[in-house]
């Protein structure tokens, strides 16, 4: 093996699975300097977390060691390994259920600050108006209220309040926030089509907004003024509209009733493109759907018909009940432009899709077709009665009655989730599913990996009313929840 050329060996770890290159580099000496090369685990990192892993001090008591190689004939690991030792020693916390909690706010206690309203006078009237938690960034807590914006810094016990901007938030649009993931990072708020954008200020560390504009038109507003802040939030005849945030692009659509995208540079306020079906054919945007590994967009249109029972608000689980020509084409972000791929199907029952690189999923509600993007191929076919399909980062997982099922995008392998009555599930972050089990007349909520197999974990989640979230690198999942009324947000650090 050790008289190999580089590309000799590149070629053959093509043919294996990091679990083969673990394994081979532990054969002998010869073979671990022939397999300790960057371009062999590189595929196997996620390139967006790897440099805040490798920075990122560790809180937890049993933190990532570093293989000791001073003393050592080896050479030092390679690069690109010690990222993928990294991810793993963070998924194996996930898995082992090994963080720390951290109670954020708690509203039955002093220990811990309370997010107040203007009106806040005494204590027991916090948490009267809205109250919204996620992460802005991956050690940022981002906190919403109706009157203001703030931003706290969880690199600390208790946290530290690092900024507040007063700003005009209804409590119906805190459900809109999207984060930008640039540097320097940034959100947006959407109500119908208003968008209002918001920057961290990188030299002193303070939120302020930015732009704001309906996406639907040509320009920006000219004025920000506190007039126009809190029209562009107030009550509106109802509209049906997505959007996706990629890098520092938006993209928006008005569903059910116009046939563009519309394209916005989010940094700079400008509008870049309207973006219309590429076939010549009479038809309404219905859906966006984004791949995050490559930022591949799935852009759905269709010609519905005209019938009264065919409402577009009628959904259960994510599933649309609609009946229509749908036509699917894929867009490339990056280069803002269509593949070739395309694919027309009638649907008469429930309308559902999903991406994830390089498959798209079609489900008419009695089954789930798969087709590669890059090759316009069908590849499968699942029967199934569709109640919910989502995407993991290497998977198109989905729920057909109790049963859930995955489809593993890798090596397009199928997984069954064992013998359990499954009520619902969820994706939390890459491969970590929350799955709801009911046993005996009760709810379990479980966390659950997909991998070459469901797994479940040992992290633990609350039994009732409660949301989660993760920051982008996943070291960290906040939880929202209610006990005996008083509102707990908590944050598990796996790092």
């Amino acid at each position: 093996m050790e008289t190999l050329p580089e590309e000799m060996v590149e070629e053959i770890a093509n043919h294996l699975t990091v679990n083969d290159l673990i394994a081979c580099s532990a054969v002998c000496s010869a073979w671990r300097e022939a397999f300790n090369q960057d371009s062999l685990w590189k595929p196997y990192c996620n390139k967006n977390k790897e440099e805040y892993l490798r920075v990122t001090p560790k809180v937890l008591t049993r933190g990532f060691e570093i293989p000791w190689t001073e003393n050592s004939t080896l050479s030092p690991v390679c690069h690109w390994r010690m990222a993928y030792m990294r991810e793993n020693y963070l998924r194996n916390n996930w898995r082992m259920g090994r963080y720390w909690t951290q109670a954020v706010i708690d509203e039955a206690s002093d220990l811990y600050p309370c997010v107040k309203t203007d009106s806040s006078k005494k204590k027991d009237t916090y948490f009267k108006k809205e109250v919204h938690a996620d992460f802005f960034t991956n050690d940022l807590m981002l906190i919403m209220t109706e009157h203001y914006i703030e931003l706290w810094s969880l690199l600390s016990d208790p946290v530290v309040n690092v900024c507040r901007l007063y700003h005009n938030v209804p409590g119906y649009v805190f459900k809109s926030f999207k984060r930008i993931e640039t540097d320097p990072p940034g959100m947006i708020l959407v109500f119908f089509t208003g968008v209002q954008v918001f920057y961290m200020d990188p030299t002193s560390n303070t939120l302020f907004f930015k732009h704001m504009f309906y996406f639907n038109e040509n320009f920006r507003l000219p004025q920000m003024t506190q007039k126009f802040v809190v029209d562009m939030f107030s009550n509106k005849p109802f509209q049906f509209v997505e959007c996706l945030v990629v890098d520092r692009l938006f993209f928006g659509v008005n569903k059910y009733c116009t046939s563009k995208v519309h394209v916005w540079d989010l940094e700079k306020g400008t509008k870049l493109r309207e973006v219309g079906c590429p076939i010549n054919v009479d038809c309404n945007v219905v859906d966006l759907k984004l791949s995050k590994e490559d930022g591949a967009i799935l852009v759905v249109f269709a010609r519905l018909d005209p019938d009264y029972k065919n409402n577009p608000n009628r959904e259960i689980a994510g599933t649309k009940y609609t009946a229509g020509m749908f036509y699917f084409f894929v867009y490339d972000s990056k280069k803002l432009a269509f593949l070739p791929f395309s694919h027309i199907q009638r649907i008469t029952n429930r309308y559902s899709s999903v991406i994830q690189k390089p498959y798209i999923a079609v489900s008419d509600g009695d089954k789930l077709d798969l087709y590669n993007y890059f090759t316009s191929v069908k590849i499968r076919t699942f029967t199934v009665s569709l109640q919910y399909v989502g995407v993991t980062d290497k998977s198109i997982i989905f729920q057909s009655e109790n049963a859930v099922q995955a489809f593993i995008t890798s090596n397009r392998t199928d997984l069954t989730m064992g013998n359990m009555y499954v009520s619902r599930f969820g994706v939390i972050h890459e491969n970590f599913v929350r799955v709801v089990v009911r046993q005996r007349d009760r709810l379990r909520n479980e966390v659950w990996e997909v991998g070459t197999k469901f797994r479940k974990t040992g992290t633990l989640l609350p039994r009732w009313h409660f949301e989660v979230m993760t920051n982008p690198a996943g070291t960290r999942l906040l939880v929202r929840e209610k006990v005996l009324s008083k509102r707990l947000i908590t944050v598990k650090h796996f790092w």
